[in-house]
């Protein structure tokens, strides 16, 4: 609930339906500038238009008084993320108007929107001889769209842009995600999958998944309670859609395009930092609908890439939840820990390949040899948990290497002294708990790495 000191704006029900609201909405004079000004009002319509409201992703407010508690009218939003805009309706009772109220509640709905969907466009659509419409638009820092005012022109429309979030911005999950009644999740790659499996942790909702390769394991691990279905098409009967944004598959370029088609709101969670435009295939056609991160470099990085789309920052679940863990642990670090990636297949500066996996381990057995350590353990991508027969190579680069049998990353960060890695994400995780992090890359211009200055360059000699 929103309010001020004369009115308060909560969702309309439909027991909000009263004699007052019916007589406004039938009186034609009244409602001259209204599309609906033709058309019968009763109780049943109402109530249907109010149900479709709760139904949809769209959002009605009743305008109520803090003295009385009687309503006093409604202000809706018509949300379209296709075309990045916020559309309003207001409607003030025949006998409460002349006194301000939606100029009020409109200023007060504002401050709560601009957090809810930064970079979007809100509207007011108004016959041109509304003018006290038009006074209400000014108001609130309104701009009239067409700037010349021909005689033929029967509709004005007026347009505020939201700002951006920004790296002062506070993580928070949208009431657009929270209010949903049914979440659909498409995920194959590792890192989306780990963020929305966190992310799913703390929403009230079961949901529905169509999960397949890496995505599969970690849900599996997640401890989550979901009904994991065998077609696409089975999620797209939801209110919103989630995917991850890997390139491993097309799953999730498929799920965003199927949703895209079916009007479905569709949420795309970024991990990492790189290659955002890349992973979505050529042209504006694929990219997702709306974006979210969780954390501010990937928020910049996002916004440069995407910015014609709405991005929301969240809450960094998984890092805050190890972070805690690990503050907390009793155990004594006994391991220097690779973490492992799967070889690139072009050629790059930050290429990933068998000999930069061999200084790695290199490295790390110096690092066990000069802190005393008893181990050095590799813990495979997700991709590799089931490469056998790169398991077995792995072991024969040195015979005091291990590989990890922990089920979850933070197994391993729990008993490590020192990480080494090149790019995985778990680099930043395992930085951001207070470890000891090196990276082959880091140092190296054009690395994420350049932004986590706890993350080390890998030392030349130990």
């Amino acid at each position: 609930m929103i309010g001020s000191s004369r009115v308060t704006l909560a969702v309309l029900l439909p027991t909000d339906v009263s004699e007052e609201y019916l007589e406004t909405l039938n009186d034609s004079e009244y409602m001259k500038y209204s599309r609906n000004s033709s058309l019968t009002h009763t109780l049943s319509s109402q109530v249907r238009y109010i149900s479709d409201f709760v139904l949809s992703n769209n959002l009605l407010f009743g305008i109520k008084s803090v003295e009385s508690g009687k309503l006093l009218g409604s202000i809706n939003c018509y949300i379209d993320f296709s075309k990045m805009t916020l559309d309003f309706g207001f409607l003030i009772f025949k006998n409460e108007s002349g006194k301000g109220y939606a100029s009020e509640a409109l200023g007060l709905l504002i401050p709560y929107l601009e957090s809810q969907f930064p970079g979007m466009t809100a509207t007011i659509g108004s016959a041109k001889h509304n003018v006290a419409m038009h006074e209400v638009a000014k108001k609130l820092n309104f701009q009239r769209k067409n700037g010349n005012l021909h005689e033929s022109d029967l509709n004005l429309r007026f347009v505020r842009i939201f700002p951006k979030l920004n790296s002062l911005s506070l993580p928070t999950i949208p009431d657009f995600i929270l209010n949903t009644t049914r979440i659909g999740v498409a995920a194959h790659d590792a890192g989306g999958a780990e963020q929305i499996s966190w992310l799913l942790k703390n929403l009230p909702h079961k949901v529905r998944a169509y999960i397949d390769g890496p995505a599969k394991r970690i849900f599996a691990n997640s401890g989550l309670l979901f009904d994991r279905v065998d077609q696409l098409s089975e999620i797209m009967d939801c209110d919103l859609v989630i995917t991850g944004s890997g390139w491993m598959s097309h799953l999730e370029v498929t799920a965003i395009n199927e949703a895209k088609l079916r009007g479905i709101p569709c949420v795309t969670v970024l991990d990492h930092w790189v290659n955002y435009l890349e992973r979505f295939g050529e042209g504006e056609k694929s990219q997702p609908q709306i974006l979210a991160v969780t954390n501010s470099i990937a928020l910049q990085i996002a916004q440069e890439k995407f910015p014609k789309k709405v991005v929301w920052l969240l809450p960094d679940f998984q890092l805050k939840s190890y972070q805690e863990a690990i503050k907390i642990v009793k155990k004594t670090p006994t391991c220097a820990l690779i973490l492992l990636e799967p070889y690139s297949s072009s050629i790059s500066m930050f290429s990933i390949n068998k000999n930069a996996v061999k200084n790695l381990v290199e490295s790390a057995i110096s690092f066990k040899r000069l802190r005393g350590l008893n181990s050095v353990v590799i813990r495979l991508h997700p991709s590799q948990m089931h490469d056998q027969l790169l398991a077995n190579q792995l072991k024969e680069l040195h015979r005091e290497v291990e590989i990890s049998k922990s089920a979850s990353l933070l197994e391993d960060l729990e008993i490590s002294e020192v990480v080494l890695g090149l790019s995985s994400y778990a680099l930043y995780i395992s930085a951001m708990c207070g470890i000891d992090t090196y990276s082959s890359f880091a140092g190296m211009k054009g690395h994420w790495t350049e932004s986590f200055s706890n993350i080390s360059p890998l030392p030349a000699r130990l």
